[in-house]
């Protein structure tokens, strides 16, 4: 930004300045911020607003240090979970990941998502950034590619089979262990998940995991999808399906205090097409008591999903898009 166009800002009123910076993003704003001490005093609140942390040691502390100097500002936690295809094996004999094993979470991370250091923090994001790409989660490796790995999604799963498994895989047990700590913060109002993997966790039937869900006020949800070719889609198999099934007991069904959910999934998962080997999303008619709106994308309109919109046609705003528009950024 040139030192001209700096001082034409600098005579701006505070709040004009801030609608402007509205249109800026976090590189041109860093900068700007440098200019001088009314930019920076206006600028910070904004630009620390919203904390990224991952389950990596390094950025963890560096994302705590950050959360100490600037906890005054911050009022969104940006949590992003790796696990990356060498360490995705299964655990070894005597050896198991989450909470009675190795944890997949530094404590930096923790201390994060349980608020500690954060008293104005209200809006939580999550995303697991697993490259589902990646040929080697095709298989798992600890059987030399015998048995399939994250796209195993052949064989339906429930309460007792996801106890199972999850303390096998670091991927899952990451999950496990994010959604718990996270349940620990009551100052949480709303939730975004992005691109939620298909598989279940002990945590969605942990009791201070569905007081959580109680807490939250707005909760936007996007349902990771995927399409491998030769008409293999994660929604016709009956892994996804059981997933989708169980979504009213394990999350909706908990949603007592929420007025806003937007959910959307993807074109290679896209839920409840009628005459079809799918599953629709599993919103029960007496799910959502509070709901005033619901916003839909990539979501097919099947008999239950018409039943709880009609049992709540008096108090809800609804909008659907063959689109998008309702699935949460990851910026």
């Amino acid at each position: 930004m040139s030192r001209m166009a700096t001082a034409d800002l600098s005579g701006l009123p505070p709040e004009l300045l801030l609608r402007i910076t509205d249109c800026l993003n976090a590189t041109e704003l860093l900068p700007l911020s440098a200019t001088n001490w009314s930019f920076r005093d206006c600028l910070v609140p904004v630009i620390f607003s919203t904390l990224r942390v991952t389950n990596r040691r390094d950025e963890a502390k560096v994302a705590l240090d950050l959360a100490k100097k600037h906890s005054q500002h911050i009022t969104t936690l940006s949590f992003e979970g790796y696990a990356s295809p060498t360490e995705n094996d299964r655990a070894t004999r005597g050896r198991s990941w989450g909470p009675k094993g190795t944890s997949t979470l530094p404590a930096a991370t923790r201390n994060l998502l349980t608020g500690l250091h954060l008293p104005k923090f209200r809006t939580a994001r999550i995303r697991f950034a697993y490259d589902y790409a990646s040929e080697d989660w095709a298989t798992d490796p600890s059987t030399n590619g015998r048995t399939a790995g994250f796209h195993d999604f052949d064989a339906s799963e429930f309460d007792k089979q996801i106890a199972q498994q999850e303390p096998k895989w670091k991927w899952r047990a990451l999950m496990a262990e994010t959604w718990l700590a996270l349940a620990q913060n009551k100052q949480i109002e709303n939730l975004e998940t992005i691109d939620l993997p298909p598989r279940g966790t002990t945590a969605f039937i942990n009791p201070a995991f569905q007081d959580f869900l109680r807490r939250l006020k707005r909760v936007t949800l996007s349902i990771w999808g995927s399409s491998k070719g030769a008409g293999w889609r994660v929604q016709t198999f009956p892994g996804y399906i059981a997933f989708l099934s169980c979504m009213h007991n394990w999350f909706f069904k908990q949603l007592e205090t929420t007025t806003t959910l937007a959910l959307s999934a993807s074109l290679d998962g896209l839920p409840g097409l009628t005459g079809t080997l799918l599953s629709g999303i599993a919103l029960q008619r007496d799910a959502l008591p509070l709901v005033s709106t619901l916003e839909l994308s990539l979501t097919a309109i099947n008999p239950n999903l018409i039943a709880f919109i009609s049992g709540h046609a008096q108090a809800s705003e609804v909008s659907a898009s063959t689109g998008a528009s309702a699935r949460p950024t990851s910026s």
